[in-house]
């Protein structure tokens, strides 16, 4: 995610006295630059990768290659003392597991490790997941969501015990990795972990039991063709970060706030990614960086696009206090990250608390892809920057394996966490497209094809409404606990009768659904009452005065809404045949007003 233009900062002086052999160090501080891609001053148009490249010629990437093969340390992280160590990164790989899934826990010498820490072309990449594929048939599937550019495709191997079928009742969860093809930790690391799964399933109770619990879909690099043109050895510059098109896909995904010259047209690669995304039930996901060590979590973008990198705001999302947790839940269990420096021998004055960071506040970016996640789909996206160094030289691969294993499990077990359950008809019928609505979160999720639903939650007590146009509403209440499989939480909705039968109009509120009376005609006084009822529903945002019209002898009820008037004379009159549908308006109006406020 990370990107810095190299003309904001003294570095490059700074670099060569590194060659020189001098000891020295800079405070990058304010020096820092804008990401270029971002709404902050600078457009991908102006200053695309290949246009960049141009201007600086290959002797600039063949300085930082050279650099980062001179002096090593400036790109790592310090390893931590053992008496400091965080709690998380403390357990073994197993005790993440069984504190939330009960199971067998051992020493991490009887895990089996990665066979091998060296780097993948697409090649050589499509024949590892091929051949992991190929020898575990029964608790996995490769399979590609789609093309590149270049018609790379972009594959995707599936783990579970039960390959190619949803579940009912079992969560999905997936990983993304080398989303820009220069950031190539993620793509390795992952590539590790499939091997890690496979191979430990029958002899390890806990990866077995985790596996057979979740089911788990992988993307070690959504912008192949953006690797192949990757320099090895790179610390920071953008060779090789877009795709074919010189686009960022991370400014590429429909922003909420903003339509940019990145993010106006998608690419394959992300057309592709939204239609998996969409395709399938994800609750969790991370996609894994490189530039910097921290978990960064939405939202990445503001109201207030900043006119410049310094100017950042906290961005909150309704489930800040869920993406906290997600966030740290990697933090933690990393064997450095939780420290909040980022290789401390060279970006001294960054400084992330806990390890963890609003995307926003960092600097804002439109068009990323976590909180498309969130805003689109049920799923919940963090986006983990995994080091300092972009490209490490191979013999460091083992390292960040080391650094990220215990937290690449600890994430994932994330899932397992909130509310889950179904909800049926009064037949027990699966019922999909259910709205479930937490109680004080302006954020919905909707129950799946079969029905099943999950809720990403932090431990406390919750009111639940489940609801869906035509039924009746459904509330419970739900505790959530620390460290405990989620809490089940079942919601079975009663059919309602048409209007025309019953005399019932569905009308959404915070609530959920309600009922109100209604005919095909309603009386004056029925009327009334029925609008009066919605100022005391919206105390000072709206009253309801009456006059009387002569020519009919009857009372009009108007209804000014605070805000939304552009006179004292405006309002909603209640009259003639569309009496019920104007009430229905009204209702619907005022309860989306409400939450505007």
């Amino acid at each position: 995610m990370a990107s810095f233009p190299w003309w904001h900062s003294f570095r490059s002086f700074s670099l060569l006295l590194v060659l020189s052999h001098v000891s020295i160090h800079f405070a990058d501080g304010a020096a820092y630059g804008t990401p270029y891609g971002t709404q902050t001053g600078y457009s991908q148009q102006e200053y695309g990768p290949q246009k960049f490249l141009n201007q600086m010629q290959d002797p600039l990437l063949r300085l930082r290659t050279q650099i980062a093969s001179t002096d090593s340390r400036l790109f790592l992280d310090e390893p931590v003392n053992p008496s400091l160590q965080s709690a998380a990164s403390k357990l073994s790989i197993t005790a993440m597991i069984n504190r939330i899934l009960p199971c067998q826990v051992v020493d991490d010498s009887q895990i089996k490790e990665p066979s091998v820490f060296r780097y993948h072309n697409y090649d050589e990449l499509t024949g590892f997941l091929q051949n992991f594929s190929l020898a575990y048939p029964s608790i996995s599937r490769l399979y590609s969501v789609g093309k590149s550019v270049q018609n790379r495709d972009l594959w995707v191997i599936e783990i579970g015990n039960n390959p190619g079928v949803h579940d009912p009742g079992k969560p999905e969860f997936k990983y993304v990795g080398n989303m820009h093809g220069n950031e190539v930790v993620g793509r390795e690391i992952l590539l590790n972990f499939i091997e890690v799964l496979l191979r430990n399933y029958k002899s390890v109770d806990c990866i077995k039991k985790m596996v057979d619990a979740t089911r788990i879909h992988i993307l070690p690099s959504m912008n192949p063709d953006g690797f192949e043109r990757s320099i090895p050895g790179d610390y920071e510059s953008i060779q090789g970060r877009a795709n074919f098109h010189d686009k960022d896909l991370n400014r590429n995904f429909p922003d909420q706030y903003a339509i940019t010259q990145d993010n106006r047209q998608q690419e394959p690669e992300t057309l592709a990614v939204m239609n998996w995304i969409k395709a399938y039930p994800f609750v969790l996901s991370a996609n894994l960086h490189g530039g910097s060590l921290v978990a960064n979590y939405p939202f990445d973008d503001n109201q207030d696009m900043s006119k410049s990198y310094e100017n950042t705001l906290y961005s909150q999302s309704p489930d800040d206090a869920i993406f906290k947790q997600l966030a740290a839940a990697y933090s933690e269990a990393h064997a450095t990250m939780y420290e909040g420096v980022p290789c401390p021998r060279y970006k001294q004055s960054e400084f992330f608390e806990d390890g963890i960071t609003n995307g926003a506040k960092w600097y804002p970016v439109a068009g990323g892809m976590q909180d498309w996640n969130y805003l689109n789909t049920n799923t919940f996206e963090i986006t983990v920057e995994l080091g300092c160094w972009k490209y490490p030289r191979e013999e460091f691969l083992k390292r960040y394996w080391n650094e990220n294993r215990k937290a690449l499990f600890a994430y994932l077990m994330e899932v397992h966490k909130g509310i889950k359950g179904f909800t049926t008809d009064e037949q027990g019928s699966p019922l999909s497209g259910v709205t479930i609505r937490v109680e004080g979160i302006e954020h919905v999720v909707t129950s799946n094809e079969d029905g099943d639903y999950w809720r990403l939650l932090v431990p406390g007590d919750y009111r639940i409404t489940a609801y869906k146009k035509g039924y009746q509403v459904d509330k419970k209440k739900a505790t959530v606990y620390k460290d405990k499989m989620a809490t089940s939480v079942n919601f079975t909705l009663k059919r309602l009768s048409t209007a025309a039968e019953t005399g019932q109009y569905d009308i959404e509120n915070e609530g959920g659904w309600r009922t109100i009376p209604a005919t095909a005609h309603q009386s004056d006084k029925n009327l009334k009452a029925g609008i009066a009822h919605i100022p005391t529903h919206i105390p000072g945002q709206s009253s309801v005065e009456t006059s009387t019209r002569k020519d009919a002898g009857a009372d009009v009820s108007i209804l000014p809404l605070a805000g939304l008037n552009s006179g004292a004379g405006d309002g909603v009159k209640s009259e003639g045949s569309s009496k019920m549908t104007a009430l229905i308006w009204l209702l619907f109006v005022c309860e989306y007003f409400k939450r505007l406020h």
